[in-house]
């Protein structure tokens, strides 16, 4: 498979639609941000996900997952702020964006951060931070 080639099996959603991968998104996110960022722990990404369950409308965050296959490929979020900084004038901020590490390289990551763009499109944002 080439860069961003990949089947019709492929999927983007709302986190609500599949809830039943948070578990594995918090495996994930513990793992690979955990050395970068020691203070967010596994109980700030529960927190996270099972936050963005109850949020609904033009409310923030909005979390977005990725299927390929049958397989979980992804997420992304588009969120109020930037935890990390007090930016809070800065809004809103694309992040959490992760790829399932047995599929990394192939423009899965391009495809979910596209696959954002376009709903905060759709949601009359004009500007996105990073």
């Amino acid at each position: 498979m080439g860069v961003n080639d990949f089947s019709d099996e492929l999927a983007v959603t709302p986190l609500g639609i599949n809830p039943e991968v948070i578990e594995q998104l918090v495996v994930w996110q513990v793992n690979y941000y955990s050395a970068n960022f020691p203070d967010l722990n596994r109980a700030d990404w529960e927190s996270f996900y099972k936050d963005a369950l109850h949020v609904s409308g033009t409310d923030l965050p909005c979390v977005l997952v990725g299927h390929e296959s049958g397989q979980l490929m992804g997420t992304i979020a588009l969120t109020a702020t930037d935890d990390l900084t007090d930016v809070g004038h800065y809004t809103p901020w694309v992040a959490a964006l992760l790829v399932n590490p047995a599929m990394r390289g192939e423009g899965r990551g391009l495809r979910l951060l596209n696959e954002l763009i376009e709903m905060a499109r759709q949601r009359g944002e004009k500007h996105l931070y990073l």
